[in-house]
């Protein structure tokens, strides 16, 4: 759950897709994709089991800067106003009905740039033949890091019935980094399984775009994504399998509560949450600063740079995973920081 956010053409690779968004308090579930997922809201939960835990989640939300919000206009004087906006990996009909003000922006940018560009004329055969050229034999383990080797016989057992579930090669196990084989079950069963014909956020938005003939620019290639992944060190990778098998049980309910905070707009909470010590009570997950270091931060600079030159051309709408926006070291304040005013419009 903790790669929801990101990383789409990783989904793709699975062959199933990760991420986030959905309501709040009285709640009604619309029909869609992940119409089998019975998932609950955990901020209850964490909010009366874990009291600390959701206070110290609330303190680092106020703080964060550009906690809030999902669509932001970035203006400077003399350019032409641009946008950004945070996209979820995901197809739930919830988030993919794009509000009036999203349509608005799309319409009137002259390009939309994403994390990786060729991602929704790849199509899932494509991006992996993309990944297999980019890294190859790098996505696969090596004797003491595959997964018989870091979990324990009943994780390793509970991992298989896991793939067996989502009609995946057990073979998968040991086959791949530990890291990369997470990306195999990044999100529910429910969700990868009812999937078939259904389009996630990025994907809409991109074919929005060339439908109505403006360019689709990346501001990551296919493999300068898995290389990130590919980066972790074994030290991190065990740990990341070991907490992922330990969730896996409560999934449909961390999805449902990224959707949630994604539809109101929470990417501070989310970001908090997500970096915290626990994602459910009484289950430690935690991991080192250094995954997120890699995973968000260090790849929001190289998109900021990227995504400069075309902010000073203006008229360009950029979308990229909500995780990647709020915080000091998210892209938001790092476009304000390079001189931009930047403003959240919804």
């Amino acid at each position: 759950m903790r790669s929801f956010k990101i990383l789409a053409p990783l989904a793709a690779l699975a062959g199933l897709v990760a991420a986030a968004p959905a309501g709040a308090q009285g709640f009604t579930p619309v029909k869609g994709p992940s119409l089998l997922c019975q998932g609950r809201d955990l901020r209850p939960e964490i909010a009366s089991q874990d009291p600390a835990l959701a206070a110290e989640i609330a303190r680092q939300a106020a703080a964060m800067p550009f906690g809030k919000g999902r669509l932001f206009r970035i203006t400077k004087p003399g350019v032409k106003p641009s946008w950004l906006f945070g996209t979820v990996h995901v197809s739930d009909k919830r988030v993919t009905v794009f509000s009036p003000a999203v349509q608005a922006a799309m319409a009137e940018a002259r390009t939309i740039a994403l994390e990786v560009a060729e991602a929704d004329q790849l199509g899932e055969a494509g991006v992996m033949q993309a990944a297999m050229a980019s890294i190859g034999t790098g996505m696969l383990a090596v004797p003491g890091e595959r997964a018989e080797d870091v979990l324990t016989k009943p994780d390793f057992a509970r991992l298989e019935t896991e793939l067996k579930t989502r009609k995946m090669p057990v073979a998968m196990a040991n086959a791949l980094k530990p890291v990369f084989l997470t990306m195999l079950f990044a999100e529910p069963a429910c969700v990868s399984l009812s999937r078939v014909g259904n389009s996630f956020v990025d994907l809409l938005v991109a074919r929005t775009a060339r439908a109505a003939g403006k360019p689709v620019v990346g501001l990551e290639t296919i493999g300068e994504q898995l290389s990130v992944l590919a980066s972790f060190p074994g030290s991190m990778q065990g740990p990341y399998l070991k907490a992922s098998v330990a969730l896996l049980d409560r999934q449909e309910d961390m999805y449902e509560t990224m959707l949630r905070l994604y539809v109101e707009g929470e990417f501070g909470w989310m970001t908090a949450w997500s970096r915290g010590s626990r994602l459910v009570p009484k289950i430690d997950a935690a991991m080192p600063a250094l995954f997120y270091e890699r995973l968000l931060d260090m790849r929001n600079v190289t998109m900021r740079d990227r995504a400069l030159p075309l902010l000073a051309q203006g008229g360009v709408f950029i979308g990229v995973g909500a995780a990647h926006l709020p915080g000091r070291l998210g892209l938001a304040n790092l476009i304000r920081e390079a001189g931009y005013t930047v403003e959240r419009v919804e």
